[in-house]
Protein backbone atom coordinates (compact mmCIF):
# COMPACT_ATOMS: atom_id res chain seq x y z
CA UNK A 1 0.00 0.00 0.00
CA UNK A 2 2.81 2.40 0.82
CA UNK A 3 4.51 1.80 -2.51
CA UNK A 4 1.22 2.26 -4.38
CA UNK A 5 0.51 5.53 -2.57
CA UNK A 6 3.89 6.92 -3.59
CA UNK A 7 3.76 5.70 -7.20
CA UNK A 8 0.04 5.84 -8.10
CA UNK A 9 -1.81 7.69 -5.37
CA UNK A 10 -4.20 6.87 -2.53
CA UNK A 11 -7.11 5.92 -4.83
CA UNK A 12 -5.04 3.18 -6.47
CA UNK A 13 -4.17 1.73 -3.06
CA UNK A 14 -7.85 1.56 -2.07
CA UNK A 15 -8.75 -0.02 -5.42
CA UNK A 16 -6.07 -2.67 -5.04
CA UNK A 17 -7.26 -3.39 -1.51
CA UNK A 18 -10.84 -3.85 -2.75
CA UNK A 19 -9.69 -6.28 -5.45
CA UNK A 20 -7.90 -8.47 -2.93
CA UNK A 21 -11.24 -9.16 -1.22
CA UNK A 22 -12.45 -11.03 -4.31
CA UNK A 23 -9.85 -13.71 -3.57
CA UNK A 24 -11.06 -13.92 0.03
CA UNK A 25 -14.70 -14.15 -1.05
CA UNK A 26 -13.86 -16.94 -3.50
CA UNK A 27 -12.06 -18.86 -0.74
CA UNK A 28 -15.07 -18.48 1.57
CA UNK A 29 -17.40 -19.74 -1.15
CA UNK A 30 -15.39 -22.98 -1.37
CA UNK A 31 -15.65 -23.80 2.35
CA UNK A 32 -18.02 -26.64 3.24
CA UNK A 33 -18.99 -26.98 6.91
CA UNK A 34 -20.19 -30.17 8.52
CA UNK A 35 -23.19 -29.55 10.76
CA UNK A 36 -22.33 -30.06 14.42
CA UNK A 37 -25.16 -30.78 16.88
CA UNK A 38 -25.74 -28.16 19.50
CA UNK A 39 -24.41 -28.99 22.96
CA UNK A 40 -27.37 -27.31 24.63
CA UNK A 41 -29.15 -24.02 24.85
CA UNK A 42 -27.55 -21.09 26.62
CA UNK A 43 -28.87 -19.92 29.97
CA UNK A 44 -30.58 -17.01 28.27
CA UNK A 45 -31.73 -16.71 24.70
CA UNK A 46 -31.51 -12.94 24.86
CA UNK A 47 -28.55 -11.10 23.42
CA UNK A 48 -27.36 -9.46 26.63
CA UNK A 49 -27.79 -12.65 28.61
CA UNK A 50 -25.66 -14.58 26.12
CA UNK A 51 -23.01 -11.85 26.12
CA UNK A 52 -22.89 -11.89 29.93
CA UNK A 53 -22.59 -15.67 29.90
CA UNK A 54 -19.69 -15.45 27.46
CA UNK A 55 -17.93 -12.88 29.65
CA UNK A 56 -18.36 -15.08 32.74
CA UNK A 57 -17.04 -18.10 30.87
CA UNK A 58 -13.95 -16.23 29.59
CA UNK A 59 -13.23 -14.64 32.98
CA UNK A 60 -13.46 -18.00 34.76
CA UNK A 61 -11.28 -19.97 32.34
CA UNK A 62 -7.74 -20.56 33.60
CA UNK A 63 -6.19 -20.08 30.17
CA UNK A 64 -8.51 -17.80 28.23
CA UNK A 65 -8.73 -15.06 30.90
CA UNK A 66 -4.96 -14.32 31.14
CA UNK A 67 -4.57 -14.67 27.39
CA UNK A 68 -7.27 -12.06 26.76
CA UNK A 69 -5.74 -9.79 29.40
CA UNK A 70 -2.39 -10.00 27.62
CA UNK A 71 -4.15 -9.27 24.33
CA UNK A 72 -5.77 -6.16 25.86
CA UNK A 73 -2.39 -4.83 27.02
CA UNK A 74 -0.63 -5.57 23.72
CA UNK A 75 -3.49 -4.16 21.64
CA UNK A 76 -3.70 -0.88 23.55
CA UNK A 77 -0.04 -0.39 24.48
CA UNK A 78 2.01 -1.88 21.63
CA UNK A 79 0.02 -2.39 18.43
CA UNK A 80 -0.89 1.32 17.97
CA UNK A 81 2.60 1.87 16.53
CA UNK A 82 1.11 1.06 13.11
CA UNK A 83 -1.49 3.85 13.35
CA UNK A 84 1.22 6.27 14.55
CA UNK A 85 3.61 5.64 11.63
CA UNK A 86 2.45 8.71 9.63
CA UNK A 87 3.38 10.90 12.61
CA UNK A 88 6.75 9.19 13.02
CA UNK A 89 7.52 9.53 9.30
CA UNK A 90 6.78 13.26 9.42
CA UNK A 91 7.75 14.49 12.90
CA UNK A 92 10.48 12.06 13.96
CA UNK A 93 12.23 10.94 10.78
CA UNK A 94 11.28 13.91 8.58
CA UNK A 95 10.82 11.72 5.49
CA UNK A 96 7.24 12.42 4.44
CA UNK A 97 5.28 10.07 2.15
CA UNK A 98 8.35 8.20 0.89
CA UNK A 99 9.46 7.38 4.42
CA UNK A 100 5.93 6.33 5.37
CA UNK A 101 5.87 3.94 2.41
CA UNK A 102 9.13 2.37 3.59
CA UNK A 103 7.95 2.06 7.18
CA UNK A 104 4.55 0.54 6.37
CA UNK A 105 5.99 -1.82 3.77
CA UNK A 106 8.58 -3.03 6.27
CA UNK A 107 5.90 -3.82 8.84
CA UNK A 108 3.94 -5.68 6.16
CA UNK A 109 6.97 -7.69 5.09
CA UNK A 110 7.68 -8.74 8.66
CA UNK A 111 4.01 -9.68 9.13
CA UNK A 112 3.96 -11.86 6.00
CA UNK A 113 7.13 -13.68 7.07
CA UNK A 114 5.66 -14.19 10.54
CA UNK A 115 2.45 -15.65 9.12
CA UNK A 116 4.32 -18.03 6.82
CA UNK A 117 6.63 -19.15 9.63
CA UNK A 118 3.69 -19.79 11.96
CA UNK A 119 1.89 -21.79 9.27
CA UNK A 120 4.77 -24.29 9.25
CA UNK A 121 4.01 -25.42 12.81
CA UNK A 122 2.54 -28.92 13.02
CA UNK A 123 0.58 -28.49 16.26
CA UNK A 124 -0.24 -26.24 19.19
CA UNK A 125 2.42 -27.59 21.58
CA UNK A 126 4.70 -24.79 22.71
CA UNK A 127 2.45 -22.12 21.19
CA UNK A 128 1.73 -20.46 24.55
CA UNK A 129 5.42 -19.78 25.15
CA UNK A 130 5.72 -18.60 21.55
CA UNK A 131 2.91 -16.06 21.99
CA UNK A 132 4.49 -14.75 25.19
CA UNK A 133 7.92 -14.60 23.56
CA UNK A 134 6.53 -12.78 20.51
CA UNK A 135 4.81 -10.20 22.73
CA UNK A 136 8.04 -9.68 24.65
CA UNK A 137 10.05 -9.29 21.43
CA UNK A 138 7.44 -6.86 20.08
CA UNK A 139 7.94 -4.62 23.11
CA UNK A 140 11.74 -4.76 22.78
CA UNK A 141 11.61 -3.95 19.06
CA UNK A 142 9.45 -0.90 19.83
CA UNK A 143 12.06 0.30 22.32
CA UNK A 144 14.63 0.10 19.51
CA UNK A 145 12.26 1.91 17.15
CA UNK A 146 11.61 4.87 19.45
CA UNK A 147 15.26 5.13 20.53
CA UNK A 148 16.51 6.34 17.13
CA UNK A 149 15.95 9.17 14.69
CA UNK A 150 17.73 7.26 11.92
CA UNK A 151 15.22 5.76 9.48
CA UNK A 152 17.50 2.88 8.49
CA UNK A 153 17.95 1.80 12.10
CA UNK A 154 14.20 2.01 12.66
CA UNK A 155 13.41 -0.16 9.62
CA UNK A 156 14.85 -3.45 11.00
CA UNK A 157 13.11 -2.82 14.31
CA UNK A 158 9.79 -2.44 12.47
CA UNK A 159 10.39 -5.66 10.52
CA UNK A 160 10.79 -7.50 13.83
CA UNK A 161 7.71 -5.74 15.22
CA UNK A 162 5.59 -6.79 12.24
CA UNK A 163 6.83 -10.37 12.56
CA UNK A 164 6.06 -10.51 16.28
CA UNK A 165 2.71 -8.75 15.93
CA UNK A 166 1.40 -11.48 13.63
CA UNK A 167 2.97 -14.27 15.67
CA UNK A 168 1.29 -13.01 18.84
CA UNK A 169 -2.07 -12.15 17.29
CA UNK A 170 -2.53 -15.29 15.21
CA UNK A 171 -1.04 -17.51 17.91
CA UNK A 172 -3.51 -16.11 20.43
CA UNK A 173 -6.39 -16.76 18.05
CA UNK A 174 -5.28 -20.38 17.51
CA UNK A 175 -5.02 -21.03 21.25
CA UNK A 176 -8.46 -19.54 21.88
CA UNK A 177 -10.05 -21.59 19.10
CA UNK A 178 -8.55 -24.83 20.40
CA UNK A 179 -9.33 -24.34 24.09
CA UNK A 180 -12.82 -22.83 24.06
CA UNK A 181 -15.97 -24.95 24.39
CA UNK A 182 -17.84 -25.20 21.09
CA UNK A 183 -21.01 -23.53 22.36
CA UNK A 184 -18.97 -20.57 23.63
CA UNK A 185 -16.68 -20.21 20.62
CA UNK A 186 -18.65 -17.45 18.92
CA UNK A 187 -18.84 -15.31 22.04
CA UNK A 188 -15.19 -15.74 23.01
CA UNK A 189 -13.99 -15.04 19.48
CA UNK A 190 -16.20 -11.95 19.43
CA UNK A 191 -14.31 -10.74 22.50
CA UNK A 192 -11.07 -11.46 20.68
CA UNK A 193 -12.22 -9.46 17.65
CA UNK A 194 -13.42 -6.56 19.78
CA UNK A 195 -10.08 -6.34 21.62
CA UNK A 196 -7.93 -6.96 18.54
CA UNK A 197 -9.67 -4.27 16.47
CA UNK A 198 -10.71 -1.79 19.14
CA UNK A 199 -7.60 -1.87 21.32
CA UNK A 200 -5.21 -0.27 18.80
CA UNK A 201 -7.73 2.48 18.07
CA UNK A 202 -8.02 3.32 21.76
CA UNK A 203 -4.25 3.15 22.23
CA UNK A 204 -3.57 5.32 19.18
CA UNK A 205 -6.03 7.92 20.46
CA UNK A 206 -4.40 8.03 23.90
CA UNK A 207 -0.88 8.14 22.50
CA UNK A 208 -1.83 10.73 19.91
CA UNK A 209 -3.28 13.02 22.55
CA UNK A 210 -0.24 12.49 24.79
CA UNK A 211 2.13 13.23 21.91
CA UNK A 212 0.90 16.83 21.80
CA UNK A 213 2.63 17.36 25.14
CA UNK A 214 5.61 14.96 25.13
CA UNK A 215 6.09 13.92 21.51
CA UNK A 216 5.40 10.60 19.82
CA UNK A 217 8.28 8.55 21.16
CA UNK A 218 7.59 8.70 24.91
CA UNK A 219 3.98 7.44 24.80
CA UNK A 220 4.98 4.48 22.63
CA UNK A 221 7.94 3.74 24.92
CA UNK A 222 5.59 3.77 27.92
CA UNK A 223 3.27 1.36 26.11
CA UNK A 224 6.18 -0.97 25.36
CA UNK A 225 7.18 -0.88 29.05
CA UNK A 226 3.65 -1.84 30.15
CA UNK A 227 3.69 -4.69 27.63
CA UNK A 228 6.97 -5.95 29.10
CA UNK A 229 5.46 -5.92 32.60
CA UNK A 230 2.40 -7.87 31.42
CA UNK A 231 4.56 -10.44 29.60
CA UNK A 232 6.82 -10.93 32.62
CA UNK A 233 3.84 -11.37 34.95
CA UNK A 234 2.17 -13.99 32.75
CA UNK A 235 5.48 -15.71 31.94
CA UNK A 236 5.79 -16.75 35.59
CA UNK A 237 2.68 -18.92 35.21
CA UNK A 238 3.29 -20.07 31.64
CA UNK A 239 3.26 -23.80 32.53
CA UNK A 240 -0.22 -23.57 34.05
CA UNK A 241 -1.37 -21.41 31.15
CA UNK A 242 -0.09 -23.92 28.58
CA UNK A 243 -1.84 -26.77 30.39
CA UNK A 244 -5.16 -24.90 30.10
CA UNK A 245 -4.71 -23.82 26.47
CA UNK A 246 -2.74 -26.48 24.58
CA UNK A 247 -4.53 -29.77 23.85
CA UNK A 248 -2.54 -32.76 25.06
CA UNK A 249 -0.47 -30.79 27.56
CA UNK A 250 -0.14 -32.43 30.96
CA UNK A 251 -1.04 -30.39 34.00
CA UNK A 252 2.05 -29.24 35.95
Amino acid sequence: AGLLIVTSGVAAAFAANALTFTVFLFALSRIRLRHAPERGETASGRLFGEVAEGLRYAAGHGGIAPLLLLLIVVSICARPFVELLPGFADRVFGTGADGLAILTSTVGLGAVVGGLWLARRAGPQGLTALVLGASLALALSLFAFVATRDLWIAVPALAVAGFCMVMGGVGTQILLQLSVESDMRGRVMSLYGLIFRGGPAIGALLMGVSSEAVGLRWPLAAGAALTLVACATIWLRRARLAAALEPGEASP
